[in-house]
């Protein structure tokens, strides 16, 4: 800033002081200030990182916990099937046997009718 005195003439500017303290203190004071803003960022990091690992193997283990239960649903689904082919089986068989009965009847009509008929 320059200013004017009573002569006219201009005075030199003066520096004030941001403070007492060197510029090399500063500048050291300032890297490791940065250096600790880095050093708790990469600790925020890493505590995220083991954070998700966690959870990553949470997640693991419910799904095999699902796995087995997903396996034996299948099992069960396979066993049911089965079941239901066995009964369309048996209504097939009970079809079949009806029809065996009914042929079985006339057969036994005709087998008397024959003796009868004979003796």
């Amino acid at each position: 800033m320059t200013t004017r005195g009573h002569t006219g003439t201009q005075e030199a500017p003066q520096r004030q002081k941001i403070t007492d303290r060197p510029i090399s203190t500063l500048v050291k004071e300032s890297f490791e200030c940065e250096r600790k803003i880095l050093e708790l960022d990469a600790q925020t990091i890493v505590a995220d990182l083991n954070m998700m690992e966690a959870i990553n193997t949470d997640a693991v283990l419910r799904y095999r916990a699902y796995e087995k239960q997903l396996n034996a649903l299948s099992d069960s689904g396979s066993k049911i099937r089965q079941h239901n082919d066995i009964e369309v089986s048996v209504d097939k068989l009970q079809v079949l046997s009806e029809e065996i009965d009914e042929w079985s009847a006339e057969l036994e009509v005709k087998a008397r009718r024959y003796i009868k008929n004979y003796k």
